[in-house]
């Protein structure tokens, strides 16, 4: 009896040999190591009461701690040296993609620098985009950063997997106590504040090849 063959998207067949081999090593990868802790919680909370106020400032800074302690968490679950944090940048209204809305950008550049784009307001009507929506893409363009710094995954494709490690991000900063509004609420993990883990706990997220796979090049990924 053979085993069951892996669902793959669409697109697969038009990868490249190396690329379907990235594909295969994103899409077996289901989930991030990043452990429930109140500063996510908190952090995640902020931003969700910034985009009620609809304040621009106010949504950058929060957005900002939220990747900032997202990837302090991943940094410190691997052997390697930490990967720099992305500057995040909110904007205002989302541009127009054909029928369709722009979300997020993602852009890693030659030096090493990062730099993550959202926008807050929907192109359709000008809302306010809502906190469950502007998360997931903020989380979404993060996993895009993890995957060039952390994965050895260089052109960070869209798998099955990819998305399942969003998810994982996102339910992560549930367990941790926020309150996203528009989903079905996670069961808090009641947590001290988190500790650096001790080294037989550190996860390697990746081999010890080159980190750099994408570095020389101005790489984006936009969503």
């Amino acid at each position: 009896m053979n085993p069951e063959r892996p669902r793959r998207l669409s697109f697969y067949r038009r990868l490249s040999a190396e690329q379907k081999r990235e594909y295969d090593r994103s899409d077996a990868r289901r989930t991030l190591p990043l452990a429930p802790a109140l500063n996510l919680g908190a952090a995640a909370d902020d931003v969700v009461r910034a985009l009620q106020d609809g304040v621009l400032v106010r949504v950058r800074r929060a957005a900002q701690r939220l990747v900032d302690d997202v990837c302090a968490a991943l940094n410190g679950r691997s052997r390697r040296s930490p990967a720099p944090v992305p500057r995040v940048k909110v904007l205002r209204t989302r541009p127009r993609r054909g029928q369709s809305e722009f979300h997020g950008l993602y852009t890693r550049l030659e030096s090493g620098e990062c730099e993550i784009r959202v926008w807050m307001l929907t192109a359709a009507n000008g809302h306010v985009v809502k906190p469950r929506t502007f998360l997931r893409t903020l989380l979404h363009e993060v996993c895009h950063h993890v995957d060039m710094t952390l994965l050895d995954l260089p052109h960070s494709l869209h798998t099955l997997g990819f998305h399942a490690r969003e998810s994982s991000l996102l339910r992560a900063l549930e367990r941790s106590g926020a309150t996203i509004p528009g989903g079905r609420q996670a069961v808090p993990a009641v947590l001290p504040a988190a500790e650096p883990p001790r080294a037989a706990e550190q996860l390697d997220l990746f081999n010890r090849s080159s980190a750099g796979s994408s570095s020389g090049r101005r790489r984006e990924r936009g969503d």
